[in-house]
């Protein structure tokens, strides 16, 4: 259940990355080749993450990735029991 929960907001988590990039298509300009060719979309703000406490492990981790690999990036966590985390 627990690999799964994890598994399931990964999955939520890269969707709603994939929806505040650009596709260089509107008006922007297109990204370079090497860019697309082997590296992950760039971006730069803060993310605001809320997750099950019984996540905290597996998210500090990923944060940590994600701002080493996207200079100007920041993600911010937010643990609480899925009960609570439903009225935010």
């Amino acid at each position: 259940m627990r690999t799964s929960a994890l598994a399931g907001c990964l999955v939520a988590g890269a969707l709603a990355l994939t929806g505040c990039g650009g596709s260089g298509t509107a008006g922007g300009p297109a990204p370079s080749p090497e860019a697309t060719a082997s590296s992950p979309p760039s971006f730069t703000g803060e993310i605001t993450v809320l997750a099950a406490a019984s996540l905290t492990d597996a998210f500090a981790a990923v944060a940590e990735q994600v701002e080493r690999d996207h200079p100007g990036s920041s993600v911010v966590l937010s643990f609480a029991a899925s009960s609570e985390l439903v009225a935010q």
